[in-house]
């Protein structure tokens, strides 16, 4: 079998792999990454289904535990770009005439 011959040679290169705890915690480590990261796509997707010529993107911004962006918009836009908005994750921060703040979480 090709896969047990692999990681029998695996194992040979790195002994420290033979430990089912090991693997695990390896595991474990890199699926927190993964979940953070996918959450950050998630994120700056929500923030690209905003953007338009109406709505402008002016300030990104990645903080250890959320992004937050700052759009202007044009005032007959305003309503159409927070119905887009209800539809996301993200939530309205600051509203300052035609500029809105939104802020989505990463945990």
């Amino acid at each position: 079998n090709k896969t047990s011959e692999k990681l029998n040679l695996i194992y040979q290169n790195h002994p420290e792999l033979q430990s089912k705890l090991t693997r695990d915690s390896i595991k474990q480590k890199y699926l927190n990454i993964e979940k953070s990261q996918r959450k950050i796509r998630e994120l700056l997707n929500s923030f690209s289904q905003l953007s338009s010529k109406k709505s402008i993107l002016e300030k990104l911004t990645l903080q250890k535990d959320s992004i937050e962006a700052r759009f202007k918009i044009e005032s007959n836009e305003i309503k159409k770009f927070k119905s887009l908005l209800a539809q996301t994750k993200l939530k309205i921060v600051n509203q300052n005439g035609n500029t809105i703040t939104v802020k989505g979480a990463l945990k």
